[in-house]
């Protein structure tokens, strides 16, 4: 009896993370979710500049759907590269790996998609452009400005917390 109650304590020791293990993680994910953010970027961008040019009043569908199809083929490859590279110290291998997990990778990085929107347009349009009147251009053939960007950097920041803490808790224990 007491064999097997130091038997599980070796395993329990064994299967936690260390701090050096924690920080490659960390790099890991960043390193993997910098690279999905770029094939995002570049899909969006391609197909921005090849569909044909829909819009609903002064929305644009053809940019709403090149935004869809680069986020949805990085969200594959994150959770791809989640499972075989950014994720190596769990406790059970198959983590990560079932169509649940799938489904809450997906649901975590939809959510932080829906509250990075919400907080450019909250960010941009109602404090910059509305209560500061601010709405000065970084670049203009791209229509950016600084509004958005600074926006867009503090909502990414908050969405890689959220993504890393969420996926390691409820996916990659």
């Amino acid at each position: 009896m007491e064999e097997n109650s130091v038997l599980n304590e070796k395993k329990e020791v064994t299967t936690k993370q260390t701090k050096k293990q924690l920080f490659y993680e960390i790099l890991r994910f960043l390193l993997v979710g910098g690279l999905a953010t770029l094939v995002d970027f570049v899909i969006s961008y391609l197909l921005e500049g090849i569909l044909p040019k829909w819009n609903l009043g002064s929305w644009s569908i053809s940019g709403a759907v090149a935004a869809s199809v680069g986020f949805t083929i990085s969200l594959f490859l994150n959770y791809f590269l989640s499972v075989i590279f950014v994720y190596k110290h769990k406790k059970d291998e198959n983590e990560g790996k079932s169509i649940r997990d799938f489904w809450v990778f997906v649901l975590i990085s939809v959510i932080v998609l829906a509250f990075q929107l919400l907080f450019i347009f909250l960010v941009n349009d109602i404090v910059f452009v509305k209560l500061l009147s601010w709405d000065t251009l970084i670049i203009s053939s791209f229509n950016l400005t600084w509004g958005y960007a600074i926006a867009k950097i503090i909502a990414t920041l908050i969405g890689l917390v959220v993504n890393y803490i969420g996926r390691k808790i409820f996916i990659f224990k």
